[in-house]
């Protein structure tokens, strides 16, 4: 399940096309240029001022009390309360960050100076943003309880987190240590943070502030599984199994397995591609490495270690 921010508060529109490339309007308000090649170009952000958050947010409002009724929010999430009780599924719930929100509205260089020339923007937003999970998925989690709530951020890369500890704290931790006790009080299992890259430098502080795991563990970004689970024994994880490993065979595929096993004994880990598989992959080697991740599983249950 996913809960989307309602910021999208216009109808698409096309500006331009040409052999070349399309321009469109998206309905957040960003126009984007679109080339055939599929690369985008990212013409004006939705925000690029107070003055157009207040105008966006003050238009998401009118799309809350239009559409985020407790009759609707009963009719969608309700039919899923008896059998997620009896046990018949499990229910994992997304919802956007404090980074990965801004960012997407500003843009990523924007976001980013954003952080020492516009604070009052930055907070404006977060403050609606916490707000608005505070208040909805108070009504929600009344049907559904989630066993994993996702926080998606990507706030990281190769080579490192893009923000300081100290910009963290002010613009990401401050208001998990908000929203998390919330979640937890409403009965959510866990609550993980979605981040590509490698975070390494940022995990004390997201202890700190309340978050109890992470995924996707990207291998090759330097997202080492038993190095983490070493040194920070209570985290747990989704992901972590190097996905360039799959495409070079059984092998290989083997090794990555032996490498994290110790992990998947340990428990509080689900172990999985750490991001989309390389389209490289042959599909045989992937179903071996299917067949692969269950008797993994079926292994470490065995030994109960």
């Amino acid at each position: 399940m996913f809960l989307q921010l309602p910021f999208n508060i216009y109808e698409e529109e096309t500006l331009e096309e040409t052999e070349d490339y399309t321009i469109i309007r998206h309905r957040d308000g960003s126009v984007i240029k679109h080339t055939k090649n599929g690369l985008d170009l990212h013409i004006s952000p939705a925000v690029s001022c107070l003055a157009d958050w207040n105008h966006i947010k003050e238009k998401s409002l009118d799309i809350l009390e239009k559409y985020f009724t407790d009759q609707n929010i009963e009719k969608v999430y309700s039919p899923y309360k008896e059998g997620h009780m009896r046990g018949e599924f499990s229910i994992r719930f997304g919802i956007l960050g404090f980074f990965w929100t801004p960012r997407t509205l500003l843009g990523i260089e924007e976001h980013m100076l954003a952080l020492y020339d516009a604070p009052q923007l930055l907070h404006s937003i977060n403050q609606y943003i916490l707000d608005f999970y505070i208040k909805y998925l108070d009504k929600i989690f009344n049907y559904v309880k989630p066993d994993v709530l996702y926080l998606m951020e990507d706030l990281s890369g190769a080579n490192g987190p893009m923000i300081s500890k100290a910009h963290f704290e002010e613009y990401i931790g401050d208001y998990y240590r908000q929203l998390i006790p919330f979640l937890k009080s409403k009965g959510v299992g866990h609550v993980f943070v979605d981040t590509d890259g490698d975070f390494n430098a940022l995990i004390p502080n997201f202890i700190s502030a309340g978050v109890e795991g992470f995924l996707p563990m990207d291998v090759n970004a330097g997202m080492d599984i038993v190095k983490t689970r070493q040194e920070y024994p209570k985290l747990k994880f989704i992901g972590a199994f190097n996905k360039l490993e799959i495409a070079k065979g059984k092998q290989a595929i083997d090794r990555e397995f032996e490498r994290i096993l110790p992990v998947i004994k340990q428990g509080g880990y689900i172990p999985g591609s750490d991001h989309q598989v390389a389209p490289s992959t042959h599909i045989d080697d992937y179903k071996y490495y299917i067949f692969k991740l269950r008797e993994m599983m079926k292994q470490a249950g065995v030994t109960g270690e």
